[in-house]
């Protein structure tokens, strides 16, 4: 009952979204709104399918039509977007390819959730019952079939071929060490799982000494850098690149008025990789 009773938390959030959002949904009966809501979602494969927006390479976010294009998405998919409207184009990614598996079954993990974890909780909405959120700075808790720990995702405590899929959305530019991150994911990933990871990005070096945001010193990878941590290293552990990188820039749409010295100067990147089975590891660790 408890967990029936979050995932309709959930939808009930959707429907503050929309009318936040887009304000002629105002003018309707809220009460009307909330039972659609309640019926209505998930929506089905097929319905669904138009909405998603899987990426099939890695990539940066290019343009303000792309975030608008997301929050559209979500919005259509009832869920409650992220407070960072940027943040759709990459969550979404996200949520798509996960969704594309076919498989509510799966165990999906969330390196780095944060205080609420975004991306388990759409997933929550749409059937998947198998969801772990870590951070360093979680209560631990259980919110609907959502398990809260308390971890460093550098060395956690889940054990070897635990999950699935892990996501790891806005979280590595805050001081992690992409080698070690790459190393535990890849031990925690079954074969054939996927990691899904997204950054800070702009395709040149910034200027970031004694930049300073809500969570600690600023870091942008730049095209070389990500490169050199993300994507080089990658067959090391196990993990593949889905698709040939793209390190090409567009706009830098993310905004950050609290920040003026970032602020519209960067853009997010994405990219997903698949943890090889030992058979192919081995046949890449020889070329």
């Amino acid at each position: 009952m408890r967990r029936r009773s979050f995932n309709n938390y959930l939808k009930i959030q959707h429907v503050g979204s929309l009318r936040r959002l887009r304000p002629a949904i105002r003018a309707q009966s809220a009460t009307r709104q909330v039972l659609s809501a309640l019926w209505r979602y998930p929506l089905k494969p097929k319905a669904r399918q138009a909405l998603l927006r899987p990426l099939d390479h890695p990539q940066a976010l290019k343009s303000r039509a792309q975030v608008d294009d997301a929050i559209d998405c979500v919005l259509g998919l009832g869920l409650h977007p992220h407070k960072g409207a940027e943040k759709n184009w990459d969550f979404l990614a996200a949520f798509s390819a996960i969704l594309q598996r076919h498989r509510p079954q799966d165990v999906v993990l969330d390196f780095g959730s944060g205080l609420r974890s975004v991306i388990l909780e759409w997933l929550h909405l749409y059937g998947y019952r198998h969801l772990h959120a870590s951070d360093l700075n979680v209560i631990p808790r259980r919110e609907g079939w959502i398990r809260y720990t308390q971890q460093d995702l550098e060395q956690t405590t889940y054990p070897d071929a635990f999950a699935d899929v892990i996501t790891c959305l806005s979280v590595v530019e805050h001081g992690v060490n992409t080698t070690r991150m790459l190393a535990e994911a890849s031990r925690v990933l079954r074969p054939n799982g996927l990691l899904l990871l997204s950054t800070d990005y702009w395709c040149e070096a910034l200027d970031l000494k004694s930049v300073y945001d809500e969570l600690g010193p600023v870091y942008i990878f730049s095209s070389d850098m990500l490169h050199a941590q993300l994507i080089a290293p990658a067959s090391q552990f196990g993990l593949r690149v889905i698709g040939t990188p793209d390190l090409t820039c567009g706009d830098p749409v993310v905004e950050r008025p609290q920040v003026p010295s970032i602020h519209q100067r960067y853009t997010f990147y994405f990219l997903a990789y698949e943890r090889m089975t030992n058979e192919a590891n081995h046949l890449t660790s020889m070329r």
